[in-house]
């Protein structure tokens, strides 16, 4: 307790002293790791459900700062989300377990917080320091991946509780069945599961490709971008020895949306990624030609339907749709977590049809209604921008990322797992962060004069310099 107390307070203290984009750089860096980190405090001080909190403390204080210093501007969004989280709260009252249920509450609740904290919040986005901390982080759990799949796989899922028992010949059985697929060890690193993992590393390498592509990044040294380049490689091997048919389907439908909308450097797009594949698949076949053979099986199987979780997902769509139509009161938070048995109601591999089942009809369409609100504010930013010089912004990475994510909701539980659902939030935070009238960066810069809109706005400050 006294370690997780020191570690507690070390951060809170840097994130109220130091500048807002240190936290979220903080936040960006550990949210990876949080699983492997828990399990340390867990097993060496037996502190882990404290040291678990980390993330909500460190969002506490920044939105202290925000109403201290009364720079948090008001949006139409923000009341929606207030909503939303009220809607949440008392699903979580009339739930059974409090205890088991609290984790979902936050992960309801403090994510989408976090994208009101950074998209209204005046401050200086840092965006250098924070792609700086998601690649470095990311460099950290790739090689705790390799590690794991290749030379300490027992030690760590050991340490991770993870394996269930190992028999006389050597086998393991592990806890879950989602550590193998057709017979073939998934790549977990230091993530709960492989499942977590995959999809972390989707978010991963089409960040990276954005990145590289983008013409205005000037984020530093050439060494810099030697480092994203073998970063994208490894994310790109990570993700495909993870097995996550969600983090392939993220991956192909973000890039998908980022060709459609990078149109300027579509060319330089196409270029990283068939060269990043090319390059990744050279070394797998070169190091590991027989897991390259299982994932093309792994993959045709799941489009044929002969891997039986994917022939399986059909059933589990419509069966989700079924239970949210004919009950569409909710049951309560945490009611759809196969993690906790003993308050266990309802649970179907889609992450918005348990929604559904936990917060009614009503939570489901309020939170994908949120969604699409911000996804048209920032695509509405993206259109008029063309039109002018914009500084560097997540946003054609926010649009791919939202888009491949509403979708895979529905098909996959993952896209609500701590990890995913953090970045999903503090990604489109930093997006939407370039509408915010408050903002003290200019938006637009037009013949070096600056112009400050929101959406709102746009349309009349159009008519004015087109007249």
């Amino acid at each position: 307790m006294i370690i997780a107390s020191i570690f507690l307070l070390s951060i809170s203290a840097v994130s109220w002293f130091k500048k807002p984009y240190v936290t979220i750089c903080l936040i960006l860096f550990l949210l990876p790791h949080q699983f492997i980190l828990k399990k340390v405090f867990d097993n060496q001080f037996n502190s882990g459900d404290l040291f678990s909190i980390w993330k909500e403390t460190l969002i506490i204080i920044l939105l202290i700062k925000t109403y201290k210093e009364k720079e948090l501007s008001i949006v139409k969004i923000q009341s929606l989300i207030v909503a939303f989280v009220i809607l949440a709260v008392l699903f979580y009252v009339i739930t059974d377990n409090h205890i088991t249920s609290l984790a979902n509450l936050r992960n309801y609740t403090f994510p989408i917080l976090a994208f009101v904290i950074i998209a209204t919040y005046k401050f200086d986005v840092g965006s250098k320091y924070i792609i700086r901390s998601i690649i470095y982080s990311s460099l950290i759990a790739i090689c705790l991946g390799f590690v794991q799949q290749y030379l300490l796989n027992i030690p760590i899922a050991t340490y991770k509780g993870t394996i269930d028992f190992i028999d006389d010949s050597g086998y393991i059985k592990y806890t879950t069945n989602s550590f193998r697929i057709m017979g073939i060890e998934r790549m977990s690193g230091g993530f709960a599961g492989p499942n977590d993992f995959g999809v972390y590393f989707s978010l991963i390498v089409v960040f990276s490709v954005v990145l590289l592509s983008s013409t205005q990044r000037n984020l530093g040294s050439r060494l810099f971008n030697v480092i994203t380049i073998l970063n994208l490689i490894g994310s790109l091997a990570c993700l495909i020895l993870s097995f996550s048919r969600a983090g392939w389907f993220i991956l192909l439908a973000s890039l998908l949306v980022i060709f459609l909308i990078q149109i300027k450097s579509k060319i330089k797009t196409t270029f990283i990624v068939l060269v990043t594949i090319l390059v990744t698949l050279a070394l797998a076949l070169a190091f590991i030609p027989e897991t390259v053979i299982k994932a093309s099986e792994v993959l045709t199987g799941s489009i044929s339907m002969k891997e039986a979780s994917a022939a399986d997902r059909g059933n589990q769509f419509w069966k989700g749709v079924e239970k949210t139509i004919t009950e569409p009161l909710g049951h309560g938070v945490g009611t759809s977590d196969i993690r906790y048995a003993e308050s266990l109601g309802f649970f179907v591999e889609s992450a918005w049809w348990n929604i559904g089942y936990e917060l009614g009809l009503m939570g489901l369409i309020l939170f994908l209604y949120i969604n699409l609100q911000i996804l048209l504010r920032i695509i509405h930013f993206r259109w008029y921008s063309r039109r002018y010089k914009v500084l560097f912004s997540f946003d054609s990475y926010a649009i791919a990322l939202m888009v491949a994510t509403i979708i895979a909701g529905f098909i996959s539980i993952n896209v609500v797992g701590t990890t995913y659902i953090y970045y999903f939030w503090i990604f489109i935070g930093l997006a939407f962060k370039t509408l915010n009238k408050s903002n003290a960066h200019p938006i637009f810069v037009n013949n070096n004069k600056n112009v400050n809109l929101l959406p709102d706005e746009i349309y009349d400050y159009h008519s004015e310099v087109n007249a």
